[in-house]
């Protein structure tokens, strides 16, 4: 067996199982859903990719007995560490994106994938408060969203 292929098998940090984990891969936990990565430990309060919460709020989870869903104030913080993120409402994928200005200014687009802008932001405090679909805040449909994620 070569370096890459290497199997190792560790506690999963959130439900403390053991998992079988390939080097130079990621590695789901069977038990929980947990991604393993490299040293969550070393920032627990920080939202590591390709995981969608806090490895401190995934083992409150946990332990609360309650699926490793990200909530809107996560999905903000996604977007504040990364730049773009996605999820499906309604069936339709959006996409929330960063951009850059030459003149050095940020703004945030919520779009539908492959298809049209929705709405833009100057700030991310301003996008979290009044991002909306359809005139219903962003916020207000977390619940209903599905399908979280890094965009692809």
């Amino acid at each position: 067996m070569n370096k890459e292929t290497e199997i190792k098998f560790e506690k999963c940090v959130v439900c403390g199982q053991v998992v079988a984990v390939r080097n130079g891969r990621v590695n789901e936990c069977q038990h929980c859903g947990w991604v393993v990565v490299a040293r969550p430990e070393e920032q627990p309060d920080v939202i590591a990719m390709p995981n969608f919460i806090s490895l401190n709020k995934a083992q409150q989870l946990y332990q609360a007995g309650k699926p490793l869903n990200p909530e809107y104030d996560d999905f903000i913080q996604m977007i504040k560490y990364y730049g773009e993120v996605e999820f499906c409402y309604n069936f339709i994928r959006y996409g929330v994106k960063r951009y850059y200005e030459s003149d050095g200014k940020t703004y945030y687009e919520l779009f539908i994938v492959d298809g049209a802008v929705v709405c833009q932001y100057l700030t991310l405090e301003e996008f979290a408060a009044k991002a909306n679909i359809n005139g219903v805040l962003l916020k207000d449909l977390w619940p209903q969203v599905t399908n979280a994620d890094w965009l692809q």
